[in-house]
């Protein structure tokens, strides 16, 4: 059954597919964002509007246009019809945190809860042409996503970033702590800013408890602060001075599920991170499961390689195992070269299925190596099927005679 029509209107931005991101599994993400030349203050609900006119003259492209046989039986079930400001007024405290702290992994002593998202700043989106249609009032982003944390340990965000140097019974969370722009990168995701929010509440008991104002907790009362930010939030209390408990009815955390490996804790050589030799655009990420070390890495551009040298310390034969995530829209076919002591050798990895071992890993075969002697193993994307590569790591362990 074809689904309803959905005819242009006059308020609707006049697109065509091509101008946009297509929604490839059925959804726009970050990608459909505006609002970046306007007052975000006071400007919030026309930015909304423009960005709802965005999306309905998206689809009604896809419905109408040149590929309008394709989508006869599209349907739009939801359009998100809330505002999310990314960053307005900034809002001062006893320190800003900056872009530098990250880069030098500054630790402070009223560091709090830990941010670990890399810097990423947003601006408007060159490439796509709906936006070089509406140049006064783009409505794509593009991104500058720089690798400057830790994402299994983060930063601790100084106290001091938390409540106001000039209103004193001011406290903040969230998105308005005192941070510059390119630190906002970092700190504005949504569990973070949570976390922000746990210890602001923990700070204004102590200020209740002992009449002082958020300025004074530290570093007067840090060792209280402390004290309760080192507590499960599952504990309540029903006053300032009252005794912690847990509720009969409290919901117990499940157990926490891997989100990385340690190189350190798999046996034999783990090339990864900074060891690993880029060619091309590739981007870091953090947001899979049971990759190794700090990140993964995406190349989307079809160019480029990745080579993982190492050198194994004794003679002998190694099986060799890269790390990759599958998807249907990542390449059939990956070519990765094996250089090693009786020349090279390449296999053809189909990164659309499954990585046939535990944590991601395939085996692509075991070979023999000299020690101390160079070795490495090559991934040429330029040379594979056309989609996404995804990667982390290569795994050497000894072959058991």
């Amino acid at each position: 059954e074809d689904a309803p029509p959905f005819p242009y209107e006059p308020w609707m931005l006049n697109l065509e597919v091509g101008d946009f991101p297509y929604p490839h599994d059925g959804r726009g993400h970050w990608q459909w964002e505006s609002g970046f030349f306007k007052d975000t203050l006071y400007g919030m609900e026309a930015i909304r509007d423009w960005n709802l006119c965005a999306v309905f003259g998206a689809f009604a492209a896809m419905k109408n246009g040149r590929e309008a046989d394709r989508h006869r039986n599209a349907r739009l079930q939801w359009v998100a019809y809330i505002a999310g400001t990314r960053e307005s007024a900034r809002l001062m405290g006893d320190y800003v945190l900056q872009e530098a702290d990250l880069l030098e992994k500054k630790i402070y002593e009223d560091g709090t809860f830990p941010a670990s998202w890399p810097i990423d700043i947003h601006f408007p989106g060159e490439k796509w042409t709906g936006n070089q249609k509406y140049p006064d009032n783009p409505f794509l982003p593009s991104s500058r996503f720089q690798k400057y944390t830790d994402n299994q340990t983060g930063y601790p965000v100084p106290y001091r970033c938390l409540y106001s140097r000039n209103i004193r019974n001011l406290f903040m969370a969230g998105r308005n702590v005192s941070v510059t722009r390119e630190a906002l990168g970092s700190v504005r995701v949504m569990q973070t800013c949570g976390m922000a929010g746990e210890v602001v509440g923990k700070a204004a008991a102590v200020c209740v408890r002992h009449d002082v104002w958020p300025r004074d907790v530290f570093p007067g009362h840090w060792d209280e602060m402390t004290e309760l930010l080192n507590m499960p939030g599952i504990n309540r209390r029903d006053t300032v001075d009252g005794t912690f408990y847990v509720r009969d009815d409290a919901a117990r955390l499940p157990p926490a599920g891997i989100l990385y490996i340690d190189p350190a804790s798999l046996p034999g050589i783990v090339v990864c991170d900074q060891d690993i030799e880029f060619k091309g655009k590739w981007f870091a990420g953090v947001d899979a499961k049971n990759f190794v070390g700090i990140n993964y890495y995406r190349n989307h551009t079809d160019k480029g390689s990745a080579r993982f040298p190492f050198r194994v310390p004794e003679d002998g034969r190694y099986e060799v195992r890269l790390w990759y995530l599958d998807s249907e829209i990542h390449t059939a076919r990956l070519p990765v070269t094996i250089h090693h002591a009786g020349g090279d050798e390449t296999v053809m990895v189909d990164t659309t299925r499954p990585a046939p071992l535990e944590n991601n890993f395939i085996s692509l075969g075991d070979y023999p190596f000299q020690a101390g002697k160079p070795a490495h193993v090559l991934l040429d994307v330029t040379a594979a099927d056309p989609g996404r590569v995804v990667i982390n790591s290569v795994h050497i362990v000894p072959v058991k005679e």
